[in-house]
């Protein structure tokens, strides 16, 4: 089943999609705009994958949720965040 707000995830990844298009044509690479804009849309489209794949799975368990949501926290965090 399809999550309500689906399309809305999608225009907003799409709408960052294309904001990446433009910071790209007269950007360096290393822009901190371009940059964001890269992290955001890639955080929008895990969205997206992470909210499908439960809605088409059966209920995780206590101990696989901990499992999965400890790997954000195995991730570097920025220091200008």
């Amino acid at each position: 089943m399809e999550h309500p707000d689906t399309h809305v995830r999608t225009a907003n990844w799409r709408s960052e999609r294309a904001r990446v298009a433009a910071l790209s044509r007269d950007r360096a690479p290393d822009d901190p705009k371009l940059i964001a804009a890269r992290r955001n849309m890639r955080a929008l489209k895990l969205t997206d994958h992470v909210q499908k794949a439960l809605a088409e799975s059966p209920p995780l368990t206590t101990a696989q949720r901990h499992a999965i949501g400890a790997l954000f926290f195995a991730l570097p965090v920025e220091a200008t965040q």
